[in-house]
């Protein structure tokens, strides 16, 4: 019987001291299927971000071409095939490793230059993006096909070039690889197991990153990532892979504004991959969980045995002693507490301590979850400081490049074929040069000036300045072409840094030809205003949408622009507000009436 009840009590601590740790098991599992579902949703986000960076790359990669091959389409010895055509196009070439090649062909389609070696005559006047060129008389993009020339697989561009007439005397031709889309998605932070594809309209693969299957050229259409293949811009989904890997996959894609086809990118990361910190995680917590039950079921074991079952069995034998007629028969216990009081202090010992463990184990969990948070608020800071920087790279880039290679090119046909270039000629070239010098200028310019107002160095030089002679001043010296401007300059005199408030009238004033149609009405007003001076442009353009009037301000963000082919760095309207701010005044964006946009400046008095 002694042996029955000790039995007995034991089972029943083990019961309590296991719906005591229940709570703790029941938290641990739900936080882990929390934890890996946010990982799922936080990689399927990643992916389609991922995606989405490629496509701004290549957009970007596009607009780039845009400008190389409109500048060439104007460099004479391109245009009329003369010996130096070859010699350009590969000097040009070798500064943009994109390129699998650069060529000219005739308005018959001939090819008539190439920067790589022609082998055999080569025509393209059935390539559709030639045909486009041709009939357009603009840029034009082409579909995903097998260079003739290069033999490499990849995207063709074309623009035409023009003689006074408006017939097409050549077309500008280039061969855009696209196996750097791939090296793209190996910089990113998926890891060595993501997965990425590039494919066209119709599901062929463009490009692969890795390319173990060798899907180049095949199409994904009979595959199990034919669901990513379908009339949704952009989007997530799970799915088992070609290679039989089940994946967390992100897709976006976009359409050529000049012809081509739609172009998707598809990223994917391996599931597994993704869950298996969360799963790591779980098994610890179980594993501890686990050792802290033993721990709590040994100490309850010899509790009871040491303060219960001893004192218990010593009542049962002075009990039985004095059945037997022993009436001398004492428990000799010392302590006279009660053995159901003293277990209930164990117990709510026992409780107090499992109570301080989940405190302790909640209050670590909440400084991981802090941690954890911090690391991420670090990380977006750190992705958003790339973004801007890659950003400011690309646009830099691409803004200096163009007028340095309208200038190089211009250049050396001066240099090489100075005797044979008639005075109309002579003088376009030279205005060429001066115009791309004055754009070179002004870019950099820009530059150091916004990197003066950020270091803080930038002083003013003020003095009076009538503002109504120095807008007219400007405006004769930059009148924007294919607008009517209208002057309502009235006579301001403020003390003002007069060339700092110049390059405030000049970014209004480009800010407002670069995102207006040609044809646009454009006022520049000067107007008295209580304590200073307004300085307004206003247009009766689209207009801008309230939401994006204060981001027009901030350092390379840049709006929709009528013209693609000159988007500006982003810093234009930056560089009005900090100088705006550096006289003490400020800028903004607001409706004109009657439709379009009235960007202003106001400069306070002294």
């Amino acid at each position: 019987m002694p042996a029955r009840g000790a039995t007995g009590l034991r089972s029943r601590i083990a019961v309590v001291v296991s719906f005591a740790i229940l709570p703790a098991l029941i938290l641990i599992l739900t936080t882990g299927v929390a934890d890996r579902r946010h990982r799922a949703r936080e990689a399927l986000l990643t992916t389609q971000t991922t995606a989405r960076f490629v496509l701004a790359d290549y957009s970007r990669t596009v607009e780039g071409v845009h400008q190389l091959v409109e500048s060439l389409a104007s460099v004479p010895d391109l245009r009329e095939h003369r010996p130096g055509c070859r010699a350009i196009l590969a000097g040009v070439m070798r500064s943009f490793p994109r390129y699998s090649n650069l060529g000219v062909a005739a308005p018959n389609g001939e090819v008539v230059c190439s920067a790589l070696q022609l082998s055999r005559p080569v025509n393209i006047v059935d390539r559709a993006y030639f045909q486009r060129a041709v009939q357009t008389r603009d840029f034009a993009a082409g579909d995903y096909q097998l260079g003739r020339i290069t033999g490499v697989p990849g995207i063709n561009f074309a623009h035409p070039a023009t003689d006074d007439r408006g017939n097409v005397v050549a077309v500008i031709v280039a061969a855009l690889d696209l196996g750097w889309l791939g090296e793209f998605a190996a910089e990113t932070r998926l890891g060595p197991e993501a997965e990425l594809f590039v494919v066209d309209t119709s599901g062929t693969v463009l490009a692969q990153r890795p390319d173990p299957g060798g899907w180049v050229g095949r199409s994904l259409r009979e595959t199990p990532l034919s669901p990513l293949i379908g009339p949704a811009a952009e989007g997530t989904a799970e799915l088992t892979g070609p290679d039989g890997v089940r994946r967390l996959y992100g897709f976006a894609s976009i359409e050529a504004r000049t012809g081509g086809s739609v172009m998707r990118v598809i990223v994917g990361t391996p599931r597994n991959a993704v869950l298996a910190e969360a799963n790591r995680l779980l098994a610890r917590n179980l594993i501890g969980l686990a050792f802290v039950t033993l721990l709590a079921l040994g100490a309850a074991r010899g509790f009871g045995e040491v303060f219960l079952l001893r004192r218990l069995r010593a009542v049962i034998g002075a009990a039985e002693r004095l059945r037997q007629g022993d009436l001398s028969a004492r428990a000799s216990i010392r302590d006279r507490g009660g053995e159901l009081g003293r277990l209930s202090s164990a117990f709510d010992a026992m409780a107090e301590e499992i109570e301080r463990r989940n405190a302790e184990e909640k209050a670590a969990a909440e400084l991981i979850g802090r941690a954890f948070e911090r690391e991420q608020a670090a990380a977006e800071r750190l992705r958003a400081l790339e973004a801007m920087k890659s950003a400011f790279l690309t646009h830099t880039s691409h803004e200096l490049r163009t007028p340095l290679t309208t200038l190089v090119g211009t250049a050396e046909t001066l240099v090489s074929h100075d005797a044979e270039i008639t005075g109309g000629a002579r003088m376009d070239l030279l205005s060429r040069l001066a115009s791309s010098a004055r754009r070179l200028d002004r870019l950099i310019a820009d530059l150091l000036d916004v990197d003066r107002l950020a270091r803080g160095v930038l002083i003013l030089h003020e003095s009076e300045t009538d503002l109504g002679e120095l807008v007219r001043r400007v405006a004769a010296a930059t009148a924007p072409e294919g607008h009517d401007l209208t002057i309502e300059a009235e006579r301001a005199v403020l003390s003002v840094d007069a060339p700092q408030v110049e390059r405030i009238v000049e970014n209004l004033l480009a800010n407002a030809v670069r995102h207006t149609p040609e044809g646009t009405r454009i006022w520049l007003t000067v107007r008295s205003a209580p304590g200073g001076a307004e300085i307004g442009v206003a247009d009766d353009g689209p207009g801008v949408p309230p939401g994006l009037r204060d981001a027009a301000f901030a350092p390379l963000e840049q709006g929709p622009t009528i013209h693609p082919h000159h988007p500006g760095m982003g810093i234009g309207l930056a560089l009005v507000a900090r100088l705006a701010e550096l006289h003490g005044g400020r800028a903004w964006i607001e409706d004109r009436p009657g439709g379009g946009t009235s960007a202003r400046v106001f400069l306070p008095a002294g």
